[in-house]
């Protein structure tokens, strides 16, 4: 039999930024009933459309089912083979912020989150979404 020389490994109980990336979507979806919603995409990070190894990618999106699944990307975040440090790309206000912990990583997201654009995004999707509503029987 073949000596197995792989070393012990345990999975860190660490909250990964994409995992918390989905959690704030599932919120979001909860406090507009769903009329607007969010999604994280991505994975493996590429360098010009070609697959590395290198890193990790995710794109937190804004998403207005009644709008034919119309998406609107509000911040990508960006990471190597280590959790942290992580790269926020705020892509409503087109600024960069840098998080070397957890508590930095959520603090950043609060920031782009919670922002009066982001906020003005979310109220004109709402809006359109209820514009496509039939009109109430009287």
């Amino acid at each position: 039999m073949a000596q197995n020389l792989w070393p012990d490994v345990e999975s860190e109980s660490v909250l990964t930024p994409v995992a918390i990336l989905r959690e704030q979507a599932d919120l979001l979806g909860q406090k507009t009933k769903n009329v607007v919603t969010a999604r994280v995409t991505g994975g493996q990070a590429s360098l010009y459309g070609v697959m590395t190894s290198k890193g990790f990618v995710y794109t937190l999106s804004l998403v207005a089912p009644a709008l034919d699944n119309y998406a609107y990307d509000i911040l990508r975040v960006r990471h190597g083979m280590q959790i942290y440090p992580v790269q926020v790309s705020d892509l409503v206000r087109n600024k960069e912020l840098q998080a070397a912990t957890e508590e930095e990583f959520l603090a950043a997201l609060g920031e782009v989150l919670g922002s009066p654009e982001v906020k003005n995004v979310i109220q004109v999707l709402l809006s359109q979404s209820d514009a496509l509503e039939p009109a109430p029987k009287r």
